[in-house]
């Protein structure tokens, strides 16, 4: 009987040992987690000005375009003017369209990484060993902070 207890107390030691590594494991994962959730925030939050920004400039085209039709109705003098006019509105769609792209590129960048995340998170194999997983989650980190700096 003290045998069958004694083994007993082995296991659940061994048990705790391993909910203890396991724990610190996850510990682990969760930190990495809400490194890469405020370097996502983060981004979204660049994301925002630039919508503004490109709102912003199609107003101010809008507007660009509205007071150049005035004034070759009303000025035919004016021409001049109108084609600087003309002029501000291009270079305006020129940087509305690199701030577009700029914002695609960076959708595309959030996107990649939450498939891979999301991969990492689906593949039942690096479920079985902890170490696997927090290695892949830190590739996918460092990947992401490389393609930023470059």
């Amino acid at each position: 009987m003290k045998s069958l207890l004694q083994n007993y107390e082995d296991e659940l030691k061994e048990k705790d040992a391993k909910i203890q590594v396991l724990k610190s494991s996850q510990h682990t994962l969760e930190s990495h987690r809400f490194v890469l959730e405020d370097k996502l925030t983060e981004t979204k939050k660049k994301y925002e000005p630039l919508e503004k920004k490109i709102h912003a400039l199609q107003s101010e085209t809008l507007s660009q375009e509205k007071c150049i039709l005035k004034q070759k109705m009303k000025f035919n003098d004016f021409q001049l003017l109108s084609e600087k006019k003309d002029w501000k509105i291009r270079v305006k769609d020129k940087e509305i369209n690199i701030t577009r792209d700029k914002l695609r590129t960076c959708t595309r960048e959030l996107s990649q990484i939450k498939r891979e995340l999301s991969a990492l998170l689906e593949n039942k194999e690096l479920h079985s060993n902890c170490k696997h997983l927090e290695d892949a989650v830190r590739s996918v980190y460092i990947r992401y902070n490389k393609e930023q700096r470059s």
